[in-house]
């Protein structure tokens, strides 16, 4: 598999989030319970993001929260309370669309990573060259771009997180404002109601879904992504059921790896009539379809088969064992994985009476790794004669080094990051009952910005401006 494509699976839920690291996804993104674009998923509250994100660093793999809604003045302080608390949970990496929002968690968590969402409709090299003076590490460009248009991109340098499987909005990338116009429900605001995928049409058929696309797949072109530049491969599917998410991650895995995904399965498990790549490959016909009842019925019988895939552990790691039984000495077990090392001891041996411990017996027991994310590999014994232990004992030694281990790779993996006691405050223009006229006053350039400043009570800038303005009042204080 090429190691420098990442493999980025959604998870709604946390059976989602165990069926995308056990199918061989190396990050996932979730959302919270609030500031989420998907808030008809389940989501994740505070101590369920803790433990996804212990769950991801066991495996090696990166948890990207999702704070992809636009947000009120009045949220703002709630929105920095849970960036503050998701920081020091370990978060990798923030998905966002309002540069308010970037700007904020630059204030909670000056060195917290920022991926700017697709949300952002970014097209351009100036759009994403933009983002990266703001302070983004990564840009998951509009999902309506080219091959070419994605290359071009990448000259900006971020990283380039493209969409190879799921939905495609009719809209442009984050700018739908149907839900929200016809049922009040904003797209911007998490709660899209697909008015998209209802019966639209000019023809005269009152069936007819005009406005319906079929799901994006791009597994057979994974080599043309690499070449424009892609190095994260984002699977779409947040409000989607875990077989879902284990069938895409492995079909991903198995595009990478040079074997031919199963479309027909995924076809099972979810689509539209099929599947598009219409707008990779600027051929941009036959693209739209609807739910058909093939569709519905033929995951009946794959969805057990599916489960199956992801019921245990996946192995990640080979795990290696130093292990020291002498006399009248506590017994002594390392377990390494990963670069690290656990060591635990047990109890002190006992005259053998019949059959003494040896290596093969001891292998035997230290190998019973069951249910975990290690493979036993190798065991190293440095052992008296004569001596024995009960397999209870070396039972438990095993347990506590595996825990142990496991607790030194999450800690590892995760980030730690500076995290301030920044609180917004709102202006008290924008308070309720104020009698006050407010002037308010729109520049253009830096200059204007700062004569008007002593004159008005708020500001209107355009964003490069208003940036600015912030990295000046940060170095005078």
């Amino acid at each position: 598999m090429n190691k420098k494509m990442e493999i980025l699976a959604p998870a709604g839920s946390m059976e989602s989030l165990v069926a995308a690291l056990r199918s061989g996804a190396n990050a996932v993104y979730i959302g919270g319970k609030s500031f989420s674009a998907r808030s008809s998923a389940s989501n994740f509250e505070n101590e369920e993001i803790a433990e996804a994100a212990k769950l991801c660093h066991l495996y090696g793999a990166k948890l990207y929260l999702a704070v992809n809604t636009v947000i009120t003045d009045n949220e703002a302080a709630s929105f920095c309370k849970f960036i503050a608390d998701t920081a020091k949970i370990g978060i990798d990496a923030y998905i966002v669309q309002d540069t308010g929002c970037a700007l904020l968690i630059k204030k909670v968590v000056p060195d917290a990573a920022l991926h700017a969402s697709t949300q952002m409709t970014v097209h351009t090299l100036n759009g994403a060259e933009f983002l990266k003076r703001l302070g983004f590490t990564r840009v998951v460009p509009a999902r309506e771009l080219s091959m070419a248009e994605l290359s071009k991109i990448a000259e900006s340098r971020l990283e380039i997180e493209a969409f190879v499987h799921g939905a495609l909005c009719m809209s442009v990338s984050g700018q739908c404002y149907m839900s929200a116009l016809i049922g009040s429900r904003s797209a911007n605001r998490g709660g899209c109601a697909q008015a998209c995928r209802l019966p639209f049409s000019a023809c005269g058929n009152k069936d007819y879904c005009a406005l319906s696309l079929k799901d994006l797949s791009l597994l057979s072109h994974t080599d043309e992504l690499e070449k424009a530049g892609v190095c994260s491969l984002k699977i779409e599917g947040r409000m989607k059921r875990p077989e879902y998410v284990a069938s895409a991650v492995q079909a991903v895995n198995d595009a990478l790896n040079g074997k031919t995904p199963d479309m027909n399965m995924l076809r099972s498990i979810f689509s539209r009539d099929g599947f598009t790549d219409g707008y990779f490959t600027a051929k941009m016909q036959n693209m739209f379809g609807t739910r058909q009842k093939s569709d519905i019925t033929s995951g009946k019988d794959i969805l057990p088969v599916i489960r199956q895939t992801y019921n245990k552990e996946r192995k990640i790691y080979g795990l290696s064992y130093k292990a020291i039984i002498k006399e009248n000495c506590r017994a002594y077990l390392s377990a390494s994985a990963d670069g690290v090392v656990a060591e635990v001891y047990g109890d002190i041996p006992q005259t053998a009476i019949n059959r003494p411990i040896d290596n093969a017996y001891l292998e035997k027991q230290l190998s019973k790794l069951g249910d975990t994310v290690f493979e036993f590999e190798k065991l190293e014994a440095d052992i008296d004669n004569g001596l024995m232990l009960p397999a209870s004992s070396l039972n438990e030694m095993r347990r506590n080094a595996v825990e142990k281990l496991q607790t030194l790779i999450i800690e590892k993996n995760m980030p730690v990051y500076s995290v301030t006691d920044f609180i917004p405050k709102l202006n008290s223009s924008y308070r309720k009952n104020n009698n006050k006229l407010s002037l308010y006053v729109s520049c253009t350039t830096l200059k204007q910005a700062e004569i008007a400043d002593e004159y008005s009570d708020m500001l209107i800038l355009p964003l490069d401006i208003c940036f600015e303005c912030d990295n000046i009042a940060a170095e005078k204080s």
